[in-house]
């Protein structure tokens, strides 16, 4: 046994040890294990807030060609597709449409609103931007108190939030 030690230290003087240990391989794997789980859990966040800009500036963009839309033309476009004719959208979206005039509204008004047309960004069919207010669903109340002027400035008549 102490012949064996004594060997180890001559070559350990002479630098004749090569390579690693079993022991010091796996403490490295371990260390880059625990590494790579910190990275995987910290970036996963970041498609969550990326699909969110993708849904906001969706939104922002079908609205400034409806607006353009409304300003060359004189009435609002019912439909992505429309705008995308009409040289406002380059391809029609496929997180949100638009629907004009805005159900429920007048007859002959200029109303539209912008809604969810797949799950990606919320609900189907939800409002989420236009001459409605936003969070609105489908046709607006029946109820008689919740019709009028709408509670939500520059709502179209008849979209209260009841």
């Amino acid at each position: 046994m102490f012949g064996r030690l004594k060997k180890y230290k001559e070559r350990v003087r002479r630098g004749d040890e090569n390579g690693f240990t079993l022991i010091e391989l796996l403490v490295v794997i371990a260390i880059l294990g625990i590494l790579a789980a910190i990275v995987v859990f910290s970036v996963a966040g970041i498609q969550d807030k990326g699909q969110l800009s993708a849904c906001k500036i969706d939104t922002q963009t079908i609205q400034t060609a409806q607006e353009a839309n409304f300003a060359a033309k004189g009435s609002y476009a019912n439909g992505t597709a429309a705008l995308v004719t009409n040289g406002f959208l380059s391809t029609a979206s496929n997180l949100h449409d638009v629907v004009s005039p805005a159900p429920g509204a007048t007859a002959g008004t200029n109303t539209y609103f912008v809604k969810e047309a797949s799950s990606t960004c919320g609900t189907t069919g939800d409002a989420v931007g236009g001459t409605v207010p936003a969070g609105t669903t489908g046709q607006p109340a029946t109820n008689d108190a919740c019709r009028g002027s709408g509670s939500s400035p520059g709502a179209a008549p008849g979209w209260g939030d009841c």
